[in-house]
């Protein structure tokens, strides 16, 4: 409805001069608030008739002003206005599912509603359109505003309610308003039409203040019927239909599910005795209904009376139930019944998760029933997938995803991605999809993996799609095509941190490989797992696919690339041992193949290893030289991955020797291009690396806070050795505050029994050491004693620094015990291992030698 007429036009020139202000025709006025035809406005200027509600409302947002300030507040005719004076709230007005239940998670939203319905409000709304998924509790919210005693004070003259739903009934609903405003039989009969009933009702209600709620609205016209109300009055409607939503006008507001907090907040205020004692059960159910409050609610509702009586099997049992989709799907609440399509007919059925979603699903033609099929094989939201995924897997057109998006089943993400929910897929999944779409899936992301085109970031948007595709081409007459894609997508998951995942895909595809005796192929994946298992510092797994891997390879081609990679690991492994000697030998060998090959990123990682063992040595020069080459190769090939491992390695080598500037320029470049690329793995080490260069100056705030942040990391990726060190780092942070010994030795203990698990001897050495500065702080010699003994017997020959700062705490000890022999002889051994390493630790050494009055021997 456009306007409604008046019985004496007068001109409105406050309308026409706030027009003329803004410099606008009449046609633009028009086009601005959405009005299908310049004449209205024409009309409303000359006072033949004067805008809806609805209209008054923009033109007030167009030109900023008020109702009154437009001369579109006229005074009501009396003859308007029906005598009834009580105030009316309808009958009809539904009840919550759980009155009893506080309404969980909507305390902002609410607020907000209340903003835009509150008469004084700058954001006063005559009209709001909620919309959302199926279950998402639109009509609770309705419900709950239209019980609010201060929105009710806000419409003194009552509320009306009406359920359009599927069927169309406004022609009902505007019959039983009537009713409700007194409306006399006699001119009941005489109202034919919607349009009638709507113009008679608008003017029977005149200037009175009441809040209509319009609920379940699948048809725009019957809802635009029952939008009756005046500037005074305001309009609240519900939707599952996004189309519908954006159609109806006003402020349309989206309802969004629960967080995970949230939902167990419902649950636990529905079922409090049984949330204390199946805790894990009770998550588990919350995350698998994806926060949708109807799920949660009849999950709640259901459990409170299978646990009534407090009996453990039943409770078993009715837990185990509602791990079954289908069972959930089908839960329903006594005594609320929904109007459901069939095939022919409508009828009326009990409120299940199932029942509301078979409403939208029956209003889809058959090919969009199976596209939205077809999409369900994606992992559910938060999980997204591009539009060219989607009509790959579907093999539709675009048309079909935006009926399935214009009726709610099918969520728009950011960055044009689609996702569904949980709810969705599990209803979906009943119906399965053909066996087509799970190959055509399959198949599109295996390309993906081979396209060039797609950069890190674009692929990590589709590391669960990926996962997803693996599972289920791990059939049969696929496990080629698995396989060969394992080999192009491990090196992804394990640079994204799935590391159980890039695991579990590799022993499968080396099965597949084994049994098709392809020998090469089944070495790249042994190489594969041989690197995974380092970086998971898990290093006998290291040695024995390492070792594996060159066997095989022996017997094909000894100078392959696999080959030296092969050696790195075992390098690196021998390293960790403190086996020095025996690491530069594999590293010496794989350089040797290296060499014979085109520039390579294993030649990279041989040159930062062998610069790392160089360094533990004191053999600086050559160390540095090796690390120099090293960036160059890198760089030259643009090999981003090994570039970033050096520019770590040569960050903590600068910073171990005080040349904090330039540990400061590495770190950053390689921080910030791990960040660039999202290896998790690398960030979650430059981020200690960084705390170390932090410590080394003495800012403990930023050191503590890296340190804290890539433990985080570290613990979220399983990263055993990353976690002892970061743990003994925050051990030593503490010792160097000087304020919470216990709080010191919580971390150290915890970091120690890792390191002594794996075993890490340098990282246990180290933890020794500082245990023992702990302990000689507080006077606990013998203990002290005991702590540096350990750390020197733990220290990997070779390795100066570790050897060093137990010989030094050896030392103080013995100083005190006034054995000067010994306290001089460790004491000088310390110096001169910390001086052969150029560390900074060597001054502290010497000037204790000086303080105590022990010679310091300047060749040792």
């Amino acid at each position: 409805m456009g306007g409604r007429k008046t019985n004496q036009a007068q001109f409105n020139t406050s309308l026409k001069n706030a027009r003329l202000e803004h410099h606008l025709s009449q046609q633009e006025v028009a086009a601005l608030i959405g009005a299908p035809h310049a004449y209205m406005i024409s009309r409303w200027e000359n006072g033949a008739s004067s805008p809806s509600s609805y209209y008054g409302e923009r033109l007030c947002k167009l030109f900023k002003k008020s109702l009154q300030e437009l001369g579109l507040l006229k005074p009501i005719q009396a003859h308007l206005i029906h005598p009834l004076s009580t105030t009316i709230y309808d009958p009809m007005l539904p009840s919550r599912l759980t009155s009893d239940i506080p309404l969980v998670g909507r305390d902002a939203l609410l607020q907000r509603l209340k903003e835009f319905l509150q008469p004084t409000s700058p954001h006063r709304s005559t009209r709001l359109v909620l919309h959302g998924l199926p279950g998402v509790g639109k009509t609770t919210l309705a419900m709950e505003l239209a019980a609010h005693e201060e929105i009710r004070s806000w419409f003194p003259d009552g509320i009306l309610w009406a359920g359009l739903g599927p069927r169309g009934q406004a022609l009902t609903v505007l019959n039983r308003w009537g009713n409700l405003l007194s409306l006399n039989e006699q001119e009941c009969r005489s109202l034919h039409t919607l349009q009638d009933w709507a113009q008679r009702l608008h003017a029977l209600i005149g200037g009175r203040r009441l809040l209509f709620i319009i609920d379940d609205v699948w048809d725009i016209t019957e809802a635009t019927y029952c939008i009756i109300g005046n500037t005074h009055s305001a309009c609240i409607l519900t939707t599952r239909l996004p189309e519908i939503a954006y159609t109806l006008g006003g402020e349309v507001i989206q309802v969004p599910e629960l967080n995970e907090q949230e939902s167990l907040q419902l649950l636990q205020h529905m079922i409090p005795t049984l949330h204390n004692t199946a805790q894990t059960e009770i998550q588990e159910l919350a995350h698998a209904v994806g926060g949708l409050p109807l799920a949660l609610t009849l999950i709640g509702s259901y459990l409170l009376i299978q646990t009534r009586h407090q009996q453990s099997r039943r409770t078993q049992q009715a837990l185990s139930r509602l791990k079954q989709v289908e069972h959930r799907l089908n839960l329903t609440q006594p005594g609320i019944r929904i109007s459901r399509l069939g095939s022919d007919a409508l009828h009326e059925t009990d409120v299940s998760l199932q029942a509301v979603i078979e409403m939208s699903i029956s209003i889809l033609e058959k090919t969009e029933r199976e596209a939205l099929y077809a999409l369900a094989l994606f992992p559910p939201k938060p999980n997204t997938f591009s539009e060219e995924a989607a009509l790959a897997v579907t093999a539709t057109v675009p048309e079909v995803l935006d009926r399935l998006v214009d009726v709610g089943l099918l969520e728009v993400h950011e960055h044009e991605r689609y996702q569904l929910h949980q709810s969705i897929i599990d209803y979906a999944c009943m119906h399965s999809a053909e066996s087509q779409a799970r190959d055509r899936l399959s198949k599109y992301f295996f390309q993906l993996l081979e396209s060039p085109t797609h950069g890190h970031y674009a692929l990590y948007l589709e590391i669960e799609n990926i996962r997803t595709a693996f599972e289920y081409a791990y059939e049969p007459e696929t496990y080629a095509l698995f396989a060969h894609a394992v080999l192009n997508s491990a090196p992804l998951f394990m640079k994204h941190g799935l590391f159980s995942q890039a695991q579990e895909l590799l022993l499968k595809a080396s099965s597949v490989f084994t049994e098709e005796h392809e020998q090469i192929n089944q070495a790249r994946v042994l190489c594969h797992l041989a690197s995974l298992s380092r970086i998971l510092a898990h290093y006998s797994d290291v040695d024995t696919y390492a070792q594996a891997c060159l066997t095989l390879m022996e017997k094909h081609d000894p100078q392959h690339e696999i080959v030296a990679t092969a050696l790195s690991c075992l390098g690196h492994s021998a390293i960790v041992r403190g086996e020095y000697a025996v690491a530069e030998a594999y590293l010496q060998q794989g350089l040797a193949i290296s060499h014979h090959l085109p520039p390579v990123t294993s030649t990279c990682h041989i040159l930062r290893l062998l610069a790392v063992i160089l360094d533990y040595q004191g053999k600086l020069a050559q160390a540095e030289h090796y690390f120099q080459e090293g960036l160059e190769i890198a760089r030259t090939l643009s090999e981003h991955e090994a570039l970033i491992s050096l520019l770590g390695s040569a960050g903590v080598y600068m910073t171990t020797h005080g040349r904090y500037a330039e540990a400061e320029q590495l770190l950053s470049e390689g921080f910030a291009l791990a960040q660039q690329i999202g290896l998790r793995a690398e960030i979650c080490h430059f981020l200690l690396d960084l705390g170390d260069l932090a410590f080394s100056q003495d800012d403990l705030a930023q050191a503590e806070s890296r340190w804290q942040e890539s433990l985080t990391y570290a613990r979220q990726m399983q990263l055993q050795q990353a976690t002892s060190v970061l743990l003994q780092n925050l051990g030593l942070l503490e010792i160097r505050r000087g304020r919470d010994d216990a709080q010191a030795l919580a971390y150290l203990t915890e970091g120690l029994e890792i390191a002594q698990a794996k075993p890490y001897p340098d990282t246990v050495s180290g933890i020794y050491c500082a245990m023992g500065d702990i302990y000689l702080k507080q006077g606990k010699r013998s203990e002290a004693l005991q702590a540096y003994q350990q750390a020197r017997a733990n220290a990997p020959a070779g390795h100066q620094i570790n050897m060093a700062s137990a010989l030094f705490g050896l030392a103080q000890v013995y100083a005190l015990h006034g054995e000067r022999a010994l306290a001089h002889d460790y004491g000088n051994q310390s110096y001169h291992l910390f001086r052969e390493a150029k560390a900074p630790q060597s001054a502290q050494v010497k000037y204790w030698l000086q303080h105590n009055n022990l010679p310091l021997l300047e060749a040792w």
